[in-house]
């Protein structure tokens, strides 16, 4: 299902349509000749997948899109305030609630207005047409004239909101306030996912380096401060039904803070798969909540599957749990062969444990950063061993200074902890900025139709290593797979020449 919506988001509608009638084409086929049902069902989901993109497209965007062009007077709240643009313009998202927008999200550009989460604002302007596909905003307005403002609450949903928005916006401050701005645009950057207001050198290092994903929110972010919440709650004599729903109630707000991005939402669904096993007692599979998560996602917006941070997540997640383990198994027993003291090898196993999970990350991420960024990284696997562990450790100590800030007692402990993740970012940052410098470092991809079979393959072969397939299915399947993608580019192609 991913992969189809990842190729339908690079390609468009044309293409989904194809693809969707071939698939069900071959499903029925696949279903009347064959006794196993494999085939049936990967393909039954390649065309629910198609569908989607097709009704989302046909339901949702274009009919947000006819409007571009025209004049509208519109009532609606404010949802979101987005970062400043370089040319100091304020940006807004606004929910309509009446006239003939009624329901949809828009963005609201203008140098004049100031405005706050959740005032009601009515106002004229132009819609213009925007590309924001995986955000469910298809269209924006210069307003002209006044905007009428009314303060409002919004509701239990519109005080979770404003509290969202305030917690970011302290998270912003506390890292401004105390550390240098590449620093703490960086550190906000990971910590939240928003990377808007990264210098575009910094974001164009990491993408030439290979490190791009650190910037998407994942599940060791949400694991890591829901884990806290879980904790510390046993440890004041809390049961583990009441720890865990407090957990997935800070899971929620967590989400609301880095916007719901789809990155965050994914590690968010999983997590809360993990913690409702807690509740009743069972323990979840860690695939099928990625993939359960990722369904939820999809289905709710098919376009997700073009979200680079909700890919990026998804692919590093998939490759840690997929790969890590057999490359732990093969490992861990050359270092017990080999390392005799105790001590001495717990510490080899945990150096070769991080090593192993970049690789892991590395790999499955490898093909999505070549196709949706349109840059291969040559250096990936060097960059991401000399930079990914001990990032990780600053994201730790970065929000842990941001938690103490609210603790008075505590307090005093914020500044040595943000030292020390601005020292590990600077390092960072000079490591990328040299490795990014040198002649081989990435490959600038400009067509991305016939790398979309080569990598379409490669997602298939790492789906066929889940399903233990065997391997002359895997090259089948794959060769199939490669065809078909390279046949379609050569079909749109055709088609968009002669229109």
């Amino acid at each position: 299902m991913l992969w189809a919506l990842l190729l339908a988001g690079l390609t468009g509608e044309l293409f989904a349509v194809v693809l969707g009638f071939s698939a069900l084409l071959g499903a029925m086929i696949a279903l009347g000749v064959g006794r196993d049902r494999t085939m049936s069902y990967v393909l039954a989901s390649v065309f629910f997948a198609c569908a989607l993109f097709c009704l989302k497209t046909e339901l949702h965007q274009k009919p947000a899109q006819k409007f571009a062009g025209t004049r509208q007077t519109m009532t609606g709240r404010i949802i979101e305030i987005e970062p400043r643009t370089d040319a100091g313009t304020n940006r807004y998202i606004v929910k309509i609630t009446e006239g003939e927008l009624k329901g949809r999200k828009l963005r609201l550009s203008s140098k004049f207005f100031e405005g706050n989460i959740n005032d009601r604002i009515t106002f004229s302007g132009k819609i213009y047409a925007i590309d924001r596909r995986s955000r469910d905003i298809y269209i924006g307005v210069f307003p002209y004239g006044k905007i009428k403002t009314e303060e409002g609450d919004g509701g239990l949903l519109g005080l979770v909101r404003q509290k969202a928005y305030d917690t970011r916006q302290f998270i912003r401050s506390e890292l401004f306030r105390n550390l240098p701005s590449d620093c703490s645009l960086t550190l906000f950057g990971m910590l939240s996912g928003d990377k808007s207001e990264m210098p575009d050198y910094i974001y164009d290092n990491f993408k030439r380096t290979g490190i791009v994903h650190l910037l998407a929110v994942s599940g060791f972010h949400t694991s890591l401060w829901s884990m806290m919440v879980y904790r510390s709650l046993l440890k004041r004599g809390a049961n583990v039904r009441v720890s865990a729903f407090f957990a997935i109630i800070f899971i929620l707000f967590f989400m609301a803070v880095t916007g719901f991005t789809k990155s965050a939402v994914r590690a968010g669904i999983m997590v809360i798969i993990f913690f409702l096993g807690r509740m009743i007692m069972r323990q979840p599979d860690s695939k099928n909540s990625l993939g359960l998560a990722a369904i939820v996602i999809l289905t709710i917006n098919p376009f997700a599957g073009g979200d680079t941070g909700f890919l990026l997540s998804f692919f590093s997640t998939l490759g840690i749990l997929v790969l890590f383990p057999y490359m732990q198994e093969k490992v861990r027993p050359k270092v017990k062969k080999y390392v005799k003291n105790f001590h001495i090898r717990k510490r080899v196993d945990n150096a070769v444990s991080v090593i192993l999970v970049t690789v892991s990350t590395l790999i499955f991420t490898l093909p999505v950063t070549a196709l949706v960024l349109g840059n291969l990284s040559l250096v990936s696997p060097p960059s991401n061993l000399l930079v990914t562990p001990v990032t990780s450790f600053a994201i730790i100590l970065s929000g842990l200074a941001v938690a103490l800030a609210k603790i008075p007692v505590l307090r005093a402990f914020e500044h040595p902890c943000l030292l020390v993740s601005a020292l590990i970012i600077r390092y960072v940052l000079k490591v990328t900025s040299f490795i990014s410098e040198l002649s081989f470092a990435s490959a600038e991809i400009s067509s991305g139709y016939f790398l979309v079979g080569i990598a379409a393959a490669l997602i298939l072969i790492g789906s066929a290593l889940i399903l233990k397939a065997d391997k002359r299915r895997t090259a089948a399947l794959s060769g199939l797979l490669l065809a078909s993608s390279v046949a379609a580019h050569y079909i749109v192609q055709y088609i968009e020449l002669h229109n």
